[in-house]
């Protein structure tokens, strides 16, 4: 297949992975300020800060406006949920709250703990709480969230099975909608869900330049390191999971690069010479697993492999050779110009293995930095005068970036 046309071809693939991230828009978004005014557009929030400390908002009139927990009542993202703004803890700042389950008591969740929420007031739910009598003695109460469920949901016409559900619910987001859910129904209250319409597929991109050095076993060697450029697209499975990501783009070196060939034999001496310019555009493909996360931090490495397209023609990819096949006879010295026994594949799939590192960056996305290699034993195959081998060759990028 001619390249130009490969090429077009992994533009078009890039161009059809980005569009569902570039129009995915739910309309069902919504803010809601505090004197009431409801207003429906695109709520975008930023993925790696976990408590939401703002969002924004892209209105019917397509202008962009940043708001804070202290400039809403409330907020709905199809992706997110709905958020209410509440003073959370007494003498703090106001913070958006995710609700669950919105009725006479509502159930919450902020900063990886549930709260019962009534009247005005919220009640952590914890497992275990420590309490010391002051001499030294300290006392654990354990599933204390049980005792206060139990207090906060009492009702005559159904608490023994209102207390078996108690007594088998744990501390998770599922369990405890069930729960909320089972109260009103027995108390004839009126109460709403907030599901979160989770997306099957979600995507981010990458943008990151860097250095490459390619290293071989043979007689070639890198002058010096090429930039390396290099785009991608990420997919994320969170309905499945969210340790695993594929990753697929495009990037770009280009190398200096020099060889040279000695064989001595017993009447003759044979040196073989080039410096010459190796252009490789590649599509990596990666499985990508993120081993460590938190607010801070990201953690991740990943398998797969890159097919590079390798110039050597005459259009604007091709790199300028110098040749020169010295022979020497111990009576004479004869020097020849032949063509240089190297063969240069068009394309070629090289084995990749990778990891990296995010630094989460607010209002932005992530600062990243990646180590790959890539490697193969059929990078270049070298003929002539010690008959034929295969060159097993090493590409190692160092990159910095940004994900978005």
């Amino acid at each position: 297949m001619p390249f130009k046309s490969m090429f077009l071809g992994a533009l078009f693939l890039c161009s059809m992975m980005l569009t569902p991230a570039l129009f995915a828009q739910n309309q069902s978004d919504f803010i809601q300020l505090n004197d009431g005014e409801k207003r429906t557009g695109k709520v975008i929030l930023n993925e790696d800060d976990k408590t939401h400390t703002s969002l924004l908002f892209l209105g019917d009139s397509g202008k962009k406006e940043r708001y804070g927990p202290a400039d809403l009542h409330s907020f709905y993202a199809a992706d997110f949920g709905f958020f209410i703004s509440e003073y959370l803890i007494q003498g703090r700042e106001k913070v958006f709250v995710q609700v669950l389950v919105k009725g006479e008591k509502d159930l919450l969740y902020y900063k990886g703990r549930f709260y019962l929420s009534s009247e005005g007031k919220f009640l952590p739910l914890i497992k275990e709480n420590l309490q010391s009598d002051g001499k030294q003695n300290t006392y654990v109460t354990k599933e204390q969230y049980k005792g206060f469920l139990s207090y906060a949901f009492f009702q005559e016409s159904c608490q023994l099975e209102m207390n078996r559900r108690i007594g088998e619910t744990g501390l998770r987001k599922n369990q405890l909608i069930d729960l909320f859910a089972f109260y009103h129904e027995c108390a004839g209250k009126d109460f709403q869900v907030y599901h979160v319409k989770q997306s099957s597929i979600r995507f981010q991109k990458t943008l990151a330049i860097g250095s490459s050095q390619l290293t071989t076993d043979s007689g070639i060697e890198s002058i010096n390191p090429s930039i390396s450029l290099q785009s991608t697209v990420r997919m994320h499975f969170p309905r499945i999971t969210n340790r695993f990501f594929l990753e697929a783009g495009l990037n770009f070196q280009e190398f200096d690069l020099e060889y040279r060939s000695e064989t001595v034999n017993v009447n003759t001496y044979y040196l073989t010479e080039e410096d010459f310019e190796l252009r490789m555009i590649g599509i990596p493909i990666t499985l990508n697993y993120t081993f460590y996360s938190n607010r801070n931090l990201k953690l991740y490495g990943g398998l797969g492999a890159s097919y590079y397209f390798l110039s050597k023609n005459t259009n604007w990819m091709q790199g300028t050779r110098t040749q020169k096949y010295v022979f020497v006879n111990r009576d004479d010295d004869i020097t020849y110009f032949d063509p240089l026994p190297l063969e240069f594949p068009k394309t070629r799939l090289m084995r990749s293995l990778k990891a990296g590192v995010e630094f989460p960056v607010k209002k932005i996305g992530a600062l990243m930095f990646e180590v790959q290699l890539d490697a193969t034993n059929r990078l270049l195959a070298e003929q002539g005068l010690n008959g034929n081998s295969r060159v097993f060759s090493y590409l190692t990028s160092y990159r910095l970036g940004f994900r978005f």
